[in-house]
Parts: structure tokens; sequence; C-alpha cells
């Protein structure tokens, strides 16, 4: 296929999702939301979610524009994270790097501008699009883990990928890895079980959840089990204690409590047991030491692979070699002790902000913000291990979940 016909494609997908931003933004949102795990070739380098996200955030500027103007904290926590790994240039070893990262994190912030921007009517079209975007992949993955479906690629792909693991199939539907199913599907479920827990479509979001469970387990993902398991007993008692008797409050923190041990003892087991926790250990001691010697600027924003490469990192896994294996101590590494406060007010000052208003919705838009908000929340506790921008278009459903939550904290309470 030539350039033309594929930067042609890419402006017709990009066009799509203008039309549907400025005439139905609904159905944009959505469509975004079940492009995102939809990983396959079209175009070799930017997948079609993005595109679409592109183009739907175009046609909801004016709407956009507005939101950022009356939530002053999201227009600030979501740039000033991607204006310091511009920044970073100054100072990274190798400049050129810098700015493929800074458009990764600017996916995530457009991703939760456009969310911030929905008004979507009734929450049920939400909790349906993320139902029809997770599950189908969650059971390919269930699939492939019981060897009822074959995976695609080639058998010395997937032993490389870790998708073949000592004979074991891992599930990972149309991701390029199990764990990024993993995460795509932890944060599905956590939301969803927020959703079903503040009334909306409660026998559906216990069947996204079920099967959200069932993905999981078919990605062999350790960490996404824990996340997701420990992170529903968390929404569980948030959404039971928050507007409840002192009796049920002490019920509930009790119950998050053990939620929290559980999830902890279940990470505990997953690190010692991953086949992964060698190189990971490694790749961890190679990030402090970099810490170490550059604490407050780090060594440039996407300069990590430039500086594993020049100090030959001997990885049993390549990939490793791409990142720390770890969110915060990547981005200290990379963009120091000033970038990572930036990167954490990017996600802590939205979900402050908004959690606050909260109490000012229906129940179930409370429960569609608290479900948004844990998801977020889960996803970041996982990382503490992992990594989850590979892709720009990895960040689409985090920045989809933290401008949700910002969405429901303007809603009226007399909303459905």
């Amino acid at each position: 296929m030539s350039t033309e016909v594929l930067y042609a494609g890419q402006l017709v997908v990009v066009l799509v999702g203008g039309v549907l931003g400025g005439f139905a933004p609904t159905a944009a949102l959505l469509a975004v939301l079940i492009a995102a795990p939809i990983r396959v070739e079209v175009f070799a380098d930017v997948q079609i979610a993005t595109l679409l996200l592109l183009g739907a955030v175009a046609g909801r500027a004016p709407a956009i524009v507005r939101v950022l103007r009356e939530e002053p904290v999201l227009l600030f926590a979501t740039l000033a994270f991607p204006l310091w790994i511009v920044a970073s240039s100054a100072w990274a070893h190798q400049a050129w790097f810098v700015f493929p990262l800074a458009a990764k994190w600017l996916v995530v912030t457009l991703a939760a501008w456009l969310a911030a921007a929905d008004r979507t009517a009734d929450p049920r079209i939400l909790v349906a699009g993320a139902f029809v975007a997770m599950v189908p992949h969650a059971l390919w993955g269930v699939g492939e883990r019981l060897q009822i479906i074959t995976p695609l690629g080639e058998r010395e792909v997937l032993v490389n990928r870790a998708i073949i693991v000592e004979g074991e199939l891992r599930g990972r539907a149309l991701f390029w890895h199990p764990n990024r199913l993993g995460e795509f599907v932890e944060q599905i479920g956590l939301f969803l079980a927020g959703a079903g827990l503040g009334g909306v479509l409660p026998w559906l979001c216990s069947a996204g959840v079920a099967i959200g469970l069932l993905g999981v387990w078919g990605t062999g993902s350790n960490g996404s089990m824990a996340t997701l398991g420990g992170g529903m007993l968390l929404v569980a008692a948030w959404m039971y204690g928050a507007r409840a008797s002192l009796r049920v409050k002490r019920g509930a923190l009790w119950l998050g409590g053990l939620a929290l041990l559980g999830a902890a003892a279940v990470g505990y087991w997953a690190l010692h047991t991953h086949g992964g926790l060698g190189p990971r250990t490694r790749v961890f001691a190679f990030a402090a030491n970099l810490i170490r010697e550059h604490p407050w600027l780090g060594v440039g924003g996407g300069n990590w692979s430039l500086i594993v490469g020049a100090a030959d990192l001997k990885m049993s896994r390549f990939w490793f070699r791409g990142h720390a294996h770890s969110l915060p101590l990547h981005v200290w590494a990379e963009l120091g002790a000033i970038g990572l406060a930036l990167a954490a007010a990017l996600f802590a000052a939205p979900l402050w902000s908004a959690g606050r208003r909260f109490g000012g919705v229906s129940r179930a838009w409370y429960g569609i913000g608290v479900g948004a908000a844990f998801a977020v929340l889960g996803l970041l506790a996982h990382n503490v291990v992992h990594y989850f921008l590979r892709d720009a278009v990895d960040g689409i459903v985090m920045g989809l979940l933290l401008g949700t939550t910002v969405a429901v904290a303007r809603r009226e309470a007399t909303s459905p």
C-alpha cells in the first residue's frame, strides 16, 4: 500500500472522529473507547483509536475549551507534565527522543479532555459502551488460554513475547502482550463494578465484572488479578460506606482493609512467582542508580532505552530495555523528581477536585464516578511494577476514565 493511500486512510478516520465529535459527541466517545483495544496493523505508526480521538477532540473543541475554562485544575494538571517532558529536551542525552514520549502523554491528556466534556444524558449508555468494548476481548483471551482459539502470530514470536511461557498459553486477544489486555480489562472491570453498585444496569455490570475476572485469568497477569480482585472489594467498601450508617461504614473500612491486605498478598506472591522477577529486580536497581545520578531533572524524556543500550544491560526479555517496568521509577529516572511530582499531579489533582463534588450527583452518576476513579487508581497501583504507556493508544482508556470523573462532578443531583 502506497504512502499516499495510508495517509488518506488516516485522514478519513480523523474526519470520521471529527464528524462524530461535532454532531454525535456520545457516539464519538464510545467509538474511541470501543476502538481502543482493536490493535490491528491498518496503519504502520498509529492506531485507529488514536486517530478517532484526534478527530473527536477537534470536533468537540468548543465544548472542551468551555470545560477547561471552568476546570482550571484539569487544564493545568494535564498540561504541566507533557510540557515538562518537552522541556527535558534541553538536558536530555538525545533531545529527539523526548517528543514521541510527550506525544504519548498528550494522548492521555486529550482523552481526559474529551471525556470531561461529555454530557451523556443516560449513564446506561456509558455502561453499555464499556461492556461492548471489554467483553469480546476478555472472552478472546479466555479462549486463547483454553486453547480454543489460536493466538495470532508465529510460535517463536509468541514465545519471545511471553505469550507462550514454558508451554502455557496466555491470552492477549488483539493486544501486543497479555499484560496490556489485563490492564485494559481491569480498568473496565472496576468501572463496571462502581457503576453496577450505583444501580446502573446492575445485571449487565455483574456479568461484565465476572467476564472481566475470567479475562484477567486468561491473560495470566497476576498483577491484573490483584488489581481487579482487590479493587472490586475497595469499590464495594467505598460505595456502601460513603453514604451509610456508622456501623456500615466501620464494616466497609474492615472490608477495605482486608481487600488491601489481600491485594498486597496476591501482589507479593505474584512478584515472587512471576518469570520476570529476576530481570525486573535488576532493572529496578538500574533505574535507582540513574535516579541517584540525576535526581531532580532525570536523563531526559524517552531516553531510557538509549541509556540502557549504552550500558549494555543484559536482559532475558527484550522489553525491559524499553521501560523500567515501574511507572514511578521510569518517570523519575527520565524526568527527575520534578517530573514525578507533575506526573502524580496529572492524576491526583483532577481526581481530588472531582471527588470532592461527587456528593452533589445522583446515585447512578456517583457510581459511574467512583468506578472511573478506582479504575484510574487501580491501574496506577498496578503500574508500581509495570509501565502502561508503551504506545500512545495504551493511554486512551486511562485518559477517558480520568476525564469521566470530572464530567460526573459537573453534573447536578437531578441527573439520571
